[in-house]
């Protein structure tokens, strides 16, 4: 007997044809070239580590300074964290007025450290500058579950719902310029399988990855496909299915694949939660932004929660503990 994991949806998502370019074709993934993982051991290298800042962590970025800001669903806020603790927080009204938000479910750092979260039951983006002060907010249809800034005052949404389109470009003003990514059959009615993280390279490509699958896209902002493949995680799309409720679902059995998404100028890193299950430590695989090959994985001394690689370090959250690894 099958038993579901209910996933509650927060609106319905109706698909117009708005005459905005996009392809109807499912894409399929190109293989890796190995199997393989070149592990590069970051070994016991620790910089600093913050204890007890956070408690329910969830997204983890981190900005120009090199301050780390994390998403606590504890408190519905940001937190931004040195060396020395809790800096200030961001967001964590609840409610529709200005400034709060009922539900965020993931942000986004433009080049100001200013933060931008995604509000699905509010139905909008909302955005604060990096002293913590709302500025304002941006309604998009369809709902944003999942965002990243582009360089250009575009705004890059996974949608909140069960949508025809993997991704959403907006303008600044909410208006929408593309809509495209096809990446399963029936895929409206599969979409709880596509949940996933988005992030930006430094060439402005939106990148893609599932949370419950081994695959990595990467999309240039009009909707032209740089590469689709295979992750080194072998793990397939998991099977939707409905309910007696009348609701959708996914098997609980499914493995999860990552937590964590982000990007460099040559480098995408993704914390690959089946290889840190086999290694019993943190490990980090390194894809190549030009066109998805894999490259190498980072190995820690421990495990790991949410991460973040840049060209020097490693930011890491678990638990209660934010930490700095040299690299």
């Amino acid at each position: 007997m099958k038993i579901a994991v209910i996933l509650s949806l927060f609106g319905t998502t109706l698909s117009v044809n708005t005459g905005l370019s996009h392809t109807n074709d499912i894409l399929e993934p190109d293989p890796q070239q190995t199997e393989e993982r070149n592990f590069v051991d970051i070994g016991d290298n620790k910089v600093y580590e913050a204890e007890d800042v956070v408690y329910n962590a969830y997204n983890l970025q981190v900005g120009r300074s090199e301050d780390v800001y994390v998403f606590d669903w504890s408190i519905g806020a940001v937190r931004q964290i040195n060396q020395e603790g809790v800096i200030q927080e961001f967001g964590g009204e609840r409610g529709a007025g200005p400034g709060e938000m009922q539900n965020p479910t993931s942000f986004s750092l433009d080049e100001n450290d200013h933060i931008w979260f995604a509000d699905p039951p509010n139905g909008r983006i909302t955005y604060f500058d990096n002293d913590a002060r709302h500025q304002g907010h941006i309604r998009t249809n369809p709902l944003p579950y999942r965002l990243t800034l582009l360089n250009d005052d575009l705004i890059a949404v996974f949608p909140s719902g069960s949508d025809e389109y993997l991704i959403y470009v907006f303008d600044k003003e909410g208006n929408k310029v593309e809509e495209f990514g096809k990446l399963l059959p029936d895929q409206q009615a599969n979409f709880l399988a596509l949940s996933g993280e988005l992030t930006t390279d430094q060439s402005n490509n939106i990148i893609y990855t599932p949370n419950r699958a081994g695959f990595l896209a990467s999309f240039q902002k009009d909707g032209e496909v740089n590469f689709y493949v295979e992750t080194l995680d072998d793990v397939p799309y998991p099977e939707v299915f409905h309910t007696e409720e009348g609701g959708r679902g996914i098997d609980p059995n499914a493995p999860f694949t990552t937590e964590s998404l982000n990007a460099t100028d040559d480098y995408i890193y993704i914390h690959s939660l089946q290889a840190s299950s086999n290694e019993e430590v943190g490990v980090i695989d390194a894809y190549s932004t030009e066109d998805g090959s894999y490259q190498y994985s980072l190995r820690l001394s421990e495990s790991i929660g949410r991460a973040y690689v840049t060209e020097d370090y490693v930011f890491t959250v678990s638990d209660t503990t934010v930490t700095k690894w040299e690299r």
